[in-house]
């Protein structure tokens, strides 16, 4: 379910599955990267910049888990203890101003 404020809420039994499609291209993400490491083995500065592009890459893999909020299954939705910290601070906020 999309939220808002691009965050994603699902109870956990509710999370989707991951796509055949979307498992076989991860598949192919690590041979690909097997394969230029093994390419770069002793040069530093091609393993440097691998290792830059991989570290954004995981940053922005991180911040699109960090949208996803699993909430248990057969608790409150509702419940403000369960919010992100920015949706909390949005709520308080609204209620001050």
């Amino acid at each position: 379910m999309k939220t808002k404020n691009s965050t994603y809420t699902y109870r956990h039994s509710e999370l989707p599955e991951i796509s055949p499609e979307i498992k076989s291209e991860i598949v192919a993400l690590d041979v690909w990267a097997a394969n230029i490491i093994q390419k770069s083995v002793g040069n530093y500065r091609a393993l440097e910049e691998l290792m830059e592009t991989l570290s954004d890459l995981l940053d922005s893999c991180e911040l699109n888990l960090n949208s996803i909020r699993i909430i248990p299954d057969g608790s409150n939705e509702c419940d403000a203890t369960n919010l992100p910290i920015e949706q909390k601070q949005a709520v308080y906020s609204m209620n001050y101003t």
